[in-house]
């Protein structure tokens, strides 16, 4: 009887450690996965979330952006054509204004801008940009070489709308990369370059008209002498510190 008494605990006793051992393990294996998961960060109420996510080699990293932060443009609109004419000596300067050749914006302008840009995808074309923020050196540099203020802002009045970072220069193109006909080339200064349309072919007509009515929908309004030139109607304050990355 004692016999069976002592085999009897020692069951118990075997079956208890195995018990105690296989939570054991499984708690080492759910504090091991935790430790594998990152940190993310934690979003300020209010704040205006950038829904594009940027791989990392650890994790993919949400980031976060205010309104009047500056963002590179093609990060957000990636089918957009960059071709910046002052960073070239395409222009009619004839000079390298500024020494990038990535476009940067505010984000909150950004984002109309992606509006539009979809919209105009919808219908077979993409933007092309020409030009976007515009340091307030650059402008200086453009009023020297052409010091008329019906088509060159003069940097003694301040900040323009294209050093604030809320102004972009663009024209359109078709999804290959195509060029459309538009009223002029940029930088045009004849009166072809204004929005009455009167002087130029009815498809260029059209082309500045379906811009000009999806930009102004997306929250821009253009300037009367420039068909390529349109303005956020948000307004920002100017940042004096941010600059873009040369070229190398």
């Amino acid at each position: 009887m004692s016999k069976k008494i002592i085999l009897y605990m020692c069951i118990l006793l075997l079956s208890f450690s195995i018990t105690a051992c296989t939570k054991l393990d499984s708690k080492n294996k759910e504090t091991s996965l935790c430790e594998t998961i990152p940190n993310t960060p934690n979003i300020t109420s209010g704040a205006t979330v950038n829904i594009q996510e940027f791989t990392t080699d650890s994790a993919k990293e949400i980031i976060t952006h205010k309104n009047s932060d500056f963002v590179k443009i093609i990060d957000y609109i990636p089918n957009a054509v960059i071709d910046l004419k002052y960073s070239t000596l395409d222009n009619f300067t004839g000079c390298i204004i500024y020494n990038f050749t990535d476009a940067y914006l505010r984000y909150g302008t950004t984002l109309k801008l992606q509006n539009a840009q979809q919209q105009l995808l919808n219908q077979g074309y993409t933007i092309k940009i020409w030009d976007a923020f515009r340091p307030f050196e650059a402008q200086v540099a453009l009023w020297n070489a052409y010091p008329n203020g019906n088509y060159v802002a003069n940097p003694k009045n301040g900040y323009t709308s294209h050093n604030i970072g809320n102004t972009v220069d663009i024209t359109i193109v078709k999804l290959d990369g195509t060029e459309v006909t538009m009223p002029t080339a940029f930088d045009d200064f004849t009166a072809k370059a204004n929005r009455d349309y009167s002087d130029v072919s009815l498809e260029q007509a059209d082309h500045a008209i379906l811009l000009e009515t999806i930009m102004t929908n997306c929250g821009f309004k253009g300037y009367s002498n420039e068909w390529w030139h349109y303005e956020d109607v948000d307004l920002y304050e100017p940042d004096e510190t941010f600059l873009p990355p040369v070229r190398n």
